[in-house]
């Protein structure tokens, strides 16, 4: 899967959760642990094994935000969101 890196999206990325293009690279090349699809907003919420969250636009791919999540939002997510098998 390709993703569509956006100027805002990576820039709001860098500026609230301190996170670089290349760090969402590089823990994306160390898997996909486990995937959602939020239909609330239309995103597809991607764990990492690298212990980052990577959220892209579901249709579209291009990339909204990625941050570390709380120790809640895996729970929260697994009880409001269908989880997706298998992600290329």
């Amino acid at each position: 899967m390709t993703i569509n890196y956006t100027k805002g999206g990576l820039t709001h990325c860098l500026r609230k959760h301190d996170i670089t293009k290349n760090r969402i690279e590089a823990s994306i090349s160390k898997g996909i642990a486990r995937a959602f699809k939020d239909s609330k907003y239309n995103s597809l919420v991607m764990f990492t094994n690298d212990n980052l969250v990577v959220v892209i636009d579901y249709i579209t791919h291009k990339f909204k935000t990625a941050f570390v999540p709380m120790d809640r939002y895996i729970h929260d997510m697994e009880r409001h969101c269908q989880e997706l098998t298998n992600i290329k």
